[in-house]
């Protein structure tokens, strides 16, 4: 389907999968990582992680990426999770909906959850699921950004960083448990950011379930643990039914 977004009123291609063994299965929405599209997902991820986990699947491009035109931001990109959530949440036979953010991904999961929340705080998010995800956006942007060099007030940026993509303010406000997942010997993307986002959940008196794997890295995680990473899955959408 494609669903206006706001800001720039660009479309998004997304991709809706349901679970064929399960007529009632729970909708999971995938945001992937930087270096990943939809299709990525649509050849082999929802068959074999998705449907194999008991979940149906909606899958997007955000703008920029793959078949979404428009112009890629984080707001840009933002905008898109938030639209995808609305969507699943208006269904007429709205599954039980949880969200997961891989990697840059995660970003985009944990605005989307906020935003529904702030929207309607009767809404109700099932689960939201973090993998290799992003603690500190402003200081993930400085280790790839030079503001000197591009001629941006670094105080300005940081400042809007920090207003825009308060991580621990907003895990702290998710009305949900949160499955955290990561590989300890990712480089990319170091494990101490999941254990961030799990003490912040944690220090709210917020349920989370922070799993570390000693295989894998940032792009084998889910290769390297595949059966243990579907029993996750699998335990944390049924569990997350009461």
């Amino acid at each position: 389907y494609q669903r206006r977004v706001h800001g720039d009123g660009s479309e998004v291609t997304a991709f809706w999968s349901p679970c064929p063994s399960i007529p009632s299965a729970p909708a999971l929405l995938y945001l992937h990582g930087n270096g990943e599209t939809m299709e990525d997902q649509i050849d082999g991820w929802i068959e074999h992680v998705a449907h194999a986990s008991g979940c149906s699947a909606l899958v997007l491009d955000y703008p920029g990426y793959g078949h979404s035109p428009g112009r890629a931001s984080l707001s840009a990109c933002c905008e898109a999770a938030c639209s995808a959530l609305s969507h699943l949440m208006g269904l007429s036979s709205r599954p039980r909906v949880f969200v997961m953010g891989r990697s840059v991904g995660s970003i985009f999961a944990l605005d989307a959850v906020d935003w529904a929340t702030r929207q309607d705080p009767d809404a109700h998010i099932d689960g939201l699921i973090l993998e290799s995800g992003i603690a500190d956006v402003k200081r993930r942007i400085e280790l790839r950004v030079s503001y000197a060099r591009i001629g941006i007030d670094r105080g300005e940026i940081e400042a809007q960083l920090d207003s825009r993509f308060d991580h621990k303010t907003k895990i702290s406000r998710i009305p949900c448990k949160a499955l955290i997942i990561h590989c300890r010997h990712d480089t990319l993307v170091p494990s101490w950011n999941s254990e961030q986002l799990a003490s912040w959940a944690a220090a709210d008196a917020k349920l989370s379930n922070l799993v570390l794997f000693n295989r894998g890295d940032h792009n084998t995680i889910l290769h390297q643990n595949y059966e243990h990473y579907l029993q996750l899955l699998r335990e944390y959408t049924e569990g997350q039914r009461n």
